[in-house]
């Protein structure tokens, strides 16, 4: 094996696999699977500390809007890791993503109350037609829904799948994310994308462009929040000096109240890693 390789075999596996989709050779879909094999560490959400910092953020302020018994259907719910909280915490979860491995991943983890999760493989768009009729008291679509070209309509779409209080917690990316990302790993389609509005793979939203989506679509937003706004994990922009999954527990605490701050929000909610927003239709 190639010394690089044995050095840094994400990153090389990341290279083949980007360079094998950008040719046409391979469907992301594909893609996602051959990332699976060629990386032999996988990253699960569970063993990395920089995915439970996030995960800490992200239901800290999500939890509030959910009430006791909520029937949820969590789109794109991937290793799990709000799954299995929420179900041992009570909550009826329909999970749906389009890898089925993460179904037997999942029941092994939950240990409270198994008969209230479910699990179907499916793509967003085929939840959004195979569930029509059925109504959820919340919809969860975190991390996923900048990958999808139509999101527009899968957006407005969810109202349908959500009883008239019911809200969508959703997360989007940021201009921010993919203009720092793009410079420090010298992706120049990535700026392109942001400032000359280029052809891109992926979308993203600024705060501001994120209201007006929600107004457009019938949504009244209860909730706007930036999340990882000056740390990060893995390749993102932050995590080349504030590596969340580095922290010990004093510094994750520190970091932690800074993403509570009102201060970070007015600064950085453009620049983080994603926008978090809670919304619900509006009744008229």
């Amino acid at each position: 094996m190639h010394s690089f390789f044995k050095r840094d075999p994400e990153t090389h596996a990341l290279g083949i696999s980007l360079w094998l989709e950008k040719k046409g050779i391979i469907s992301r879909e594909k893609l996602y699977r051959l990332k699976r094999k060629l990386i032999k560490r996988e990253h699960n959400m569970y063993n990395d500390a920089g995915e439970q910092f996030f995960k800490k953020i992200y239901e800290h302020h999500f939890y509030p809007f959910l009430k006791p018994g909520a029937e949820i259907l969590e789109v794109g719910c991937q290793y799990g890791r709000f799954t299995v909280d929420l179900v041992e915490k009570g909550h009826p979860v329909m999970a749906t993503d389009i890898e089925s491995h993460y179904e037997s991943f999942i029941r092994q983890k939950i240990k409270k109350h198994p008969e209230n999760f479910s699990f179907s493989t499916e793509n967003v768009l085929e939840t959004i037609y195979r569930k029509f009729g059925e109504k959820f008291d919340a919809i969860i679509c975190l991390e996923m829904i900048f990958m999808v070209p139509e999101y527009e309509s899968v957006i407005a779409r969810f109202k349908n799948l959500l009883k008239p209080d019911g809200v969508l917690i959703i997360s989007h990316r940021t201009p921010g994310y993919y203009t720092y990302t793009g410079l420090r790993h010298n992706r120049l389609e990535d700026l392109n994308a942001v400032f000359s509005n280029g052809p891109f793979k992926f979308h993203f939203q600024s705060a501001v462009e994120l209201q007006q989506l929600y107004e457009q679509l019938g949504y009244e937003v209860l909730l706007h929040k930036g999340i990882g706004m000056v740390s990060g994990i893995i390749k993102d922009h932050w995590a080349a000096f504030n590596d969340a999954a580095q922290f010990d527990e004093a510094r994750a605490q520190y970091f932690f109240d800074i993403e509570m701050s009102e201060k970070a929000q007015q600064l950085f909610k453009d620049n983080g890693r994603y926008q978090l927003v809670i919304a619900r239709p509006k009744t008229s």
